[in-house]
């Protein structure tokens, strides 16, 4: 199975696999980003040694999927009249193509609370539309391997933190962690905000930030809205 380098593009999910150092992207993703509906028939517009076939990880297992060279991306690009493929284009040659070439990587995270922020939004997916959906956003934060039991998701996001090392510190930091954490996905509407409302504003109030205190026995969790239009007014 081809080893998946995944990156976002303005919320699209598109997966990279190199071979011999040279980029090849699914097409299924390229053509969501353009898009395009059929996948193959995009495929069949391209020519024989831009396109080819590799076993990529899904959330329903291994598949055969269609990817795309450099030269199949640009026919694609070029020849789309949608907004996207221009900013589409410069995002793939300014950063993902360069970042690629000279690391044979797209660059993950290193940051832990960005990680701690990642491994919050696969919970937080599980908790309010399922284990799918959380699979699904568990593969968008660029996690290759099959997403574990909630409860190992919950250890890969405290291993995220400077754990302290006697047991009853842990257990202190693991109760605030879990609080802070249940608290963005419950709790009363605000006034004048409807249920649908607020469940909306509770499921993308998800981005962290991490603030441990110097010994180590406390941390603040302070959760931003990433999207305030979906916010009400009180």
């Amino acid at each position: 199975m081809s080893n998946i380098i995944p990156f976002n593009f303005e919320d699209h999910a598109v997966r990279v696999i190199t071979r011999d150092g040279e980029p090849w992207f699914v097409l299924a993703d390229v053509c969501d980003v353009l898009e395009h509906t059929n996948s193959r028939v995009v495929a069949d517009r391209l020519e024989d040694d831009e396109r080819d076939v590799s076993n990529v990880y899904t959330p329903g297992g291994p598949q055969d999927m269609s990817i795309i060279n450099e030269s199949g991306l640009y026919n694609l690009i070029f020849t789309s009249r949608k907004p996207e493929a221009k900013r589409f284009r410069k995002w793939v040659t300014g950063e993902v193509l360069p970042a690629i070439r000279k690391t044979g990587s797209y660059a993950l995270p290193t940051d832990k609370q960005e990680w701690f922020s990642r491994f919050a939004r696969v919970l937080g997916m599980w908790d309010t539309l399922g284990e799918s959906a959380a699979e699904k956003e568990w593969h968008n934060i660029g996690m290759c391997c099959p997403m574990p039991r909630k409860a190992g998701v919950k250890i890969l996001m405290e291993a995220t933190l400077d754990m302290p090392t006697t047991i009853a510190e842990a257990t202190s930091l693991k109760k605030i962690i879990a609080n802070r954490h249940n608290a963005v996905f419950s709790g009363r509407p605000r006034k004048g905000e409807t249920a649908a409302q607020a469940k909306a504003r509770r499921f993308h109030m998800v981005e962290k930030e991490i603030c441990p205190s110097d010994d180590g026995k406390e941390c603040t969790v302070i959760t931003y809205a990433t999207h305030p239009e979906q916010q009400t007014n009180p």
